[in-house]
């Protein structure tokens, strides 16, 4: 009879061969994409790829909650400067 550790060892290795396809199908989708931010006169401020930004909002999220209120008035301050986010494609096959 097989140990626990190596019966729970091949389960997670199923797991992983049964998910890993569809997250580097949904890593390389976010990867066609780029999140930009742009002034007013249409200068490219910052940008990056769709799923960096997902991922460092998510990061923010679950890190840095007592900071909420500062980067909500941080938001609304640049939306008032004529700060625009637009998510663009890229020309990645």
């Amino acid at each position: 009879m097989a140990h626990w550790a190596d019966r729970l060892e091949t389960a997670v290795r199923r797991v992983v061969d049964r998910v890993r396809p569809s997250l580097e199908d949904a890593l390389h989708r976010g990867n066609r994409r780029r999140v930009v931010v742009r002034d007013r006169g249409g200068k490219t401020v910052f940008q990056t790829s769709l799923t960096y930004a997902v991922l460092g909002a998510a990061i923010v999220l679950l890190i840095a909650q007592p900071l909420l209120p500062f980067l909500l008035a941080g938001v609304i301050v640049a939306y008032m400067l004529g700060y625009r986010v637009a998510t663009v494609p890229t020309d990645v096959p």
